[in-house]
């Protein structure tokens, strides 16, 4: 399905990456809220370091790729998408110390 959407290779791993790190940080903090286990928390602390340079590192060869290529709208897509897991990460931070 991802496939269709996507010419290009990178923007198709690009947006696997940020809509796994989304699943995964939201799995990690539903388990946190769910059973409160305080390992969990360091869990999730390592696992956003980790997912933040990976898609960091997605971040800056799709920077690249908008000059290189030719269909900019599907790079900028691209960005904008991965540019939510930001908000995302900082809600579930501030609602960590809210409840």
């Amino acid at each position: 399905m991802i496939s269709y959407l996507f010419q290009s290779t990178i923007n198709r791993n690009a947006f696997l990456s940020a809509f796994i790190s989304f699943i995964i940080g939201s799995i990690l903090f539903l388990i946190y809220l769910l059973f409160k286990p305080i390992p969990i928390i360091y869990t999730g602390f390592i696992y956003v370091i980790i997912a933040t340079i990976v898609n960091f590192i997605y971040l800056i060869r799709l920077l690249a790729n908008l000059i290189i290529e030719i269909n900019k709208i599907e790079t900028l897509y691209t960005i904008a998408m991965s540019l939510l897991n930001i908000p995302i990460a900082i809600l579930y931070f501030n609602l960590l110390f809210i409840l």
